[in-house]
């Protein structure tokens, strides 16, 4: 299994005034994140889409988009909606204000100036629960790939892919209920490969698994999307075809997949 991603957290700071951003960088120079800046709510707006930010220092007091405005629109977005916010602020606003910028998602309230040691054990706070956010989305993402790959193991032939046994009388369970419905006809069709165990003890166990994988995917190539082939086992193939008119049909289609099987493989170095 891969190891698990490390990615920075990225801090995104809101402000109208340059040297409030330049200050606030100076300020978070130690804090093990990626501090980005944006001088306007449009442009903070845009970052916040594009960084991939874990946390936004948003400035309240802004000229055309102010801060909660910016705030607003954020937790309209899906891909924003989550972000924490810390709302920096000149003014003493009253309670009013203060449930205003909460619904809109600012999880806090600094007043300027700000406090260095104040914003920065806030800003470690919701890093520390970032990272172990992160980590458990991680790990949930890991045990669901585990999942699937389990799964698919368990459906599948491990050299050619090829659904296994197990898959296949699912698969013959559902045509069986498909063609009851629609009346249709389905054929069975047992290929089985004349001559392979010679392969097997003249050419080596390795040439005879290339000879099976490269048959399956002969038989693979005829076959239309919502017929089947399964590996049955051994040099054993179980081709499912659905949508049959007549006999004649299926003797076509019989000798196709024997002419596949019949053309030579040549050896790769």
């Amino acid at each position: 299994m891969g190891s698990m991603q490390t990615v920075t957290p990225k801090i995104l700071v809101i402000d109208d005034v340059h040297a409030n951003l330049k200050a606030m960088r100076v300020l978070l120079k130690d804090i093990a994140a990626e501090v980005v800046t944006a001088d306007s709510g449009n442009n903070g707006l845009a970052m916040a889409l594009e960084e991939h930010v874990t946390l936004i220092l948003l400035d309240v007091n802004m000229p055309g988009m102010d801060g909660f405005e910016v705030a607003q629109l954020l937790s309209e977005m899906e891909e924003t909606r989550n972000i924490p916010i810390i709302f920096i602020t000149a003014f003493q606003h009253n309670e009013e204000q203060r449930l205003r910028g909460y619904s809109a998602g600012a999880i806090d309230y600094i007043q300027k100036p700000v406090s260095p040691d104040i914003l920065l054990s806030k800003i470690q706070i919701f890093l520390n629960m970032w990272t172990l956010r992160f980590g458990l989305e991680q790990e949930i993402s890991r045990r669901r790939e585990i999942e699937k790959e389990i799964e698919y193991l368990a459906q599948h032939d491990a050299l050619t892919h090829l659904p296994n046994r197990r898959q296949l009388h699912i698969e013959i369970e559902r045509m069986i209920d498909r063609t009851t419905r629609t009346k249709e006809k389905f054929a069975v069709l047992f290929l089985d490969l004349d001559g392979f165990k010679r392969i097997n003890d003249e050419l080596g166990h390795e040439a005879g698994d290339a000879f099976l994988k490269d048959v399956a995917d002969r038989f693979s190539s005829q076959i239309r999307s919502f017929d089947v082939i399964a590996r049955y086992g051994g040099d054993e193939f179980i081709v499912l075809l659905s949508d049959l008119n007549d006999s004649l049909a299926l003797t076509n289609r019989l000798k196709q997949l024997a002419a596949q099987a019949q053309q030579p493989l040549v050896g790769r170095e």
